[in-house]
């Protein structure tokens, strides 16, 4: 067997294959043998059906089979002796296979792009100077505020206002007739949250308690229920209590409610250590993506399609996964998977080539993966996620996949570190970075 290797480009190679006749013929005695022993044609046994009968009723297949194992065995051999690793399975151009001479074919095989890296030591980069943020420590002590806070009645009868809360039953109608889920019992609602159909909760302000009114509304076009999806209905409400949220005040009384603290103090040195920390992983994230994005544009290259599609798939995946845990979805936001790609094209590729070009710095610094990073990383995403090291270690160990995902973050985080090291950083306030 001959075979020639072409590089097309940085990523695609084609092989070409010359295959000698005796292996063709070899390959035509075997799967023919197996299609005779197979072969059920009525008036013969099984086995003993004549060479001509089996060449007359099964040409076709042998011929098919023949050429496909031919292709995969000596092109599965040929990818492994150069090493050759492809992204998509490859694309086949063959004459036609025939017993009694040679056979000839090529591939085009996608492969991970061969990028020469340069440039990447001894770099310049800008980091956002970290600075007090006394303004997330009030948001968080608000927020803390606002969890802690009690739903009390009004002190002084008045009707519904924006920002109350109102306990109420309803019934949705559509042609004078109910309509199946939209009605409810004794149902909490805060007026002006938007966590009804747009117009309902507007028309229950001025509204007293135990009074009742009929409005009407107009489903979104995008809606879950895409029977009611842009149509109009009617709901009678009936006020039953109105009730609004009684914030604590920021006092010793609120820290020691909120549970380990003595003092308003000591909660609040809490929060501003927690804001600071998170700031720090805010500022040393983007730093890291400017240093990739600098390491693109030092390196440009080119990606194989079928790379941006599956990074495009797993953006897409996870975006569901996100909007699932929040009881939404990508139809309630009015976005298709078309409209997601689009988006999100330029960003899969960008992630494509800094991934390509991290891993080619670390081939050629020599940074690979060992167990003793495994073995400090699990620990880490064990307390991250809340659950028991053996357990964590028990997941990469048994699902090859997110093993291979978690070594090569892992190598990525030393080539980060590597370059950070060697950098040249100069600290400069958020505004700057900004413009």
């Amino acid at each position: 067997m001959n075979v020639s290797v072409e590089t097309l480009n940085s990523f695609t190679k084609k092989l070409s294959f010359e295959l000698p006749v005796e292996l063709v013929d070899a390959e035509y005695d075997k799967v023919f043998k197996n299609v005779r022993s197979n072969a059920k044609i009525p008036g013969f046994r099984k086995g003993k059906v004549p060479t001509h009968v089996i060449e007359q009723q099964y040409a076709e297949m042998i011929q098919d089979e023949v050429l496909k194992n031919l292709v995969n065995n000596s092109c599965f051999e040929a990818l492994q002796e150069h090493r050759i690793i492809p992204v998509s399975p490859p694309a086949i151009e063959s004459d036609t296979v025939t017993k009694g001479e040679p056979f000839s074919y090529s591939v085009k095989v996608e492969t991970y792009p061969e990028i020469e890296v340069a440039g990447y030591e001894g770099l310049s980069l800008k980091k956002e100077q970290q600075l007090p943020n006394e303004t997330m420590v009030q948001e968080r002590l608000s927020q803390l505020q606002e969890r802690m806070a009690q739903l009390k009645p009004l002190d002084v009868p008045r009707p519904v206002a924006t920002g109350d809360f109102v306990t109420i039953d309803f019934t949705g109608y559509r042609n004078g007739e109910p309509f199946a889920g939209g009605s409810g019992k004794d149902h909490q609602l805060q007026v002006g949250s938007g966590s009804f159909i747009p117009g309902f909760e507007d028309q229950m302000i001025g509204l007293n308690a135990e009074e009742t009114k009929r409005i009407t509304v107009t489903f979104p076009e995008v809606y879950g229920n895409a029977e009611l999806a842009g149509q109009e209905a009617e709901f009678e409400i009936a006020i039953k209590e109105i009730k609004v949220k009684d914030i604590p005040p920021l006092d010793d009384d609120l820290a020691q409610s909120a549970g380990g603290y003595e003092t308003l103090e000591q909660l609040r040195d809490e929060i501003t250590a927690s804001v600071q920390e998170e700031e720090r992983a805010r500022i040393e994230g983007e730093l890291k993506d400017r240093l990739q994005e600098l390491l693109v544009e030092l390196n440009p290259c080119e990606i194989p399609e079928v790379m941006a599609q599956r990074q495009l798939a797993f953006m897409l995946e996870s975006m569901k996964q996100r909007l699932a845990s929040q009881q939404m979805s990508l139809e309630m936001m009015g976005i298709t998977p078309e409209d997601f790609n689009e988006r999100y094209r330029l960003s899969a590729e960008q992630h494509v080539k800094e991934m390509l070009i991290l891993h080619a710095i670390a081939k050629k610094e020599g940074f690979s993966l060992t167990q003793e990073d495994l073995d400090a990383k699990y620990p880490e995403i064990a307390k991250e996620v809340g659950r028991d090291l053996a357990e964590i270690k028990g997941y990469y160990e048994g699902n090859r996949d997110a093993a291979e995902h978690l070594g090569a973050q892992i190598v990525e985080e030393k080539v980060l570190s590597f370059l950070l090291a060697g950098a040249t950083i100069t600290e400069v306030p958020k505004e700057e970075l900004e413009k």
